[in-house]
């Protein structure tokens, strides 16, 4: 026989899950809120707040009908018939309307960032393994002692309908306990590594939070403009690397091409010399001359200029690893400022010096970076996270200002 006792304990603890979940559901949705795109991973896509929050509205409605339900029978002169609304049918419904739906949401944002982990999804993923083991033995108590109670009516006890509830409620509660444990482990194999970082050709060592997510995305990517002659297909010059700007927090570079010759200049403190390089279209590469050579060279060609200018926003709750963005100006011609792309160098051709702009084959010699060849485009270079997610960002982002 169930005593007004255990009744009353059992409307004080729903009363503190439900307080519990409403405080872990805004933290959530607070903590959550206004991420933007950043360098690496994408801003969150337009339903999961809402989602999150229309769950959060039901099971707001399915705590309270099932606190309202206990309080009346334990206020009734057979506190014993609280057996029977002992809320299963309540408990099915927040497993499915709220506690699941929720965890996989969470499960689903954590599982394409690695190092981007919110407290809140931690939190809640505890808080949910601890709801759901005391659910799973509320219903362990229920199989082998409840069910045994002359409580039970006769009708139910006949049609076995009291074994209805468990065996919907346990896989129920098992596939939430297990995407809780998952999401408590994906952030407890977060990785972490503060430090400094030299990067060649910079003046200032580069702070970064955590160094494997450094290794993973940001080390041996750079900014790449597509060479503006359609006989070169995949051919790109490198402006600069990514975290040579993230150091610098601003870096200018200057292009001037007066074809079958071009210059490039990255402005910055450390006065990074001029490159001038003349192009033999028939063998497709490139010699290194020098800035009065080209200078002095007769071409019927117009000099056509470009600027880059890229700045780095640093990384903040919003802006996960940072941003980048930039604007510029081109003379004329068939270069667009829109067309900058990520590319990762395969790890065999990085250069550990600053004559980067083109790859160097021998000690004057040089040739165009090339997609497949020397590159790795930024959709199979990064993949974010566990689930190994694809980059909606492609390149910097433009600015509007």
């Amino acid at each position: 026989m169930v005593s007004c006792k255990v009744c009353m304990q059992s409307v004080v603890m729903n009363l503190i899950i439900l307080v519990w979940s409403l405080m872990l559901d805004g933290y959530f949705i607070r903590e959550n809120s206004g991420i933007k795109k950043g360098l690496v991973y994408c801003d969150l896509e337009g339903w999961i707040l809402p989602a999150y929050s229309f769950f959060t509205s039901i099971g707001i409605i399915l705590a309270c009908v099932q606190l309202i339900l206990l309080i009346f029978c334990c206020g009734c002169l057979k506190p014993e018939e609280c057996l029977r609304v002992r809320s299963y049918t309540i408990d099915l419904l927040w497993a499915i309307a709220k506690e699941v739906p929720q965890i996989m949401i969470i499960f689903h944002v954590n599982l394409c960032r690695d190092g981007w982990f919110k407290m809140s999804s931690l939190f809640k993923a505890i808080f949910s393994i601890c709801v759901t083991i005391w659910k799973l033995y509320n219903l362990y108590t229920f199989l082998r002692n409840d069910v045994k109670s002359e409580d039970i009516p006769q009708w139910c006890r006949a049609k076995r309908l009291y074994i209805c509830f468990p065996i919907f409620l346990i896989p129920i509660w098992l596939v939430n306990l297990a995407l809780s444990i998952m999401i408590a482990i994906l952030f407890i194999h977060r990785h972490h590594g503060e430090g400094y970082i030299k990067i060649p050709g910079s003046i200032h060592k580069l702070h970064v939070q955590d160094k494997y997510l450094y290794t993973k995305y940001i080390a041996r990517s750079g900014i790449y403009l597509r060479w503006p002659d359609n006989n070169y297909n995949d051919s790109y010059m490198k402006l600069a690397e990514i975290d040579y700007i993230m150091a610098n927090k601003k870096t200018t570079v200057h292009l001037v091409f007066k074809l079958p010759y071009v210059c490039f200049e990255r402005s910055l403190l450390d006065r990074t010399p001029n490159q001038c390089f003349k192009l033999d279209n028939h063998t497709k590469t490139l010699s290194i001359i020098s800035m009065n050579e080209f200078s002095q060279s007769y071409t019927n060609q117009k000099e056509q200029n470009a600027t880059f200018t890229f700045r780095y926003k640093s990384q903040s709750n919003k802006y996960n690893l940072g941003q980048i963005n930039y604007n510029g100006n081109v003379s004329f011609g068939s270069l667009f400022l829109d067309q900058l792309l990520y590319f990762r160098l395969h790890h065999a051709n990085a250069q550990d010096n600053d004559d980067d702009f083109l790859y160097r084959t021998s000690v004057n010699n040089y040739q165009f970076y090339r997609n497949h060849h020397q590159l790795i485009s930024i959709d199979k270079a990064w993949r974010y996270g566990f689930g190994k997610c694809r980059p909606c960002v492609i390149g910097p982002q433009l600015s509007t200002h």
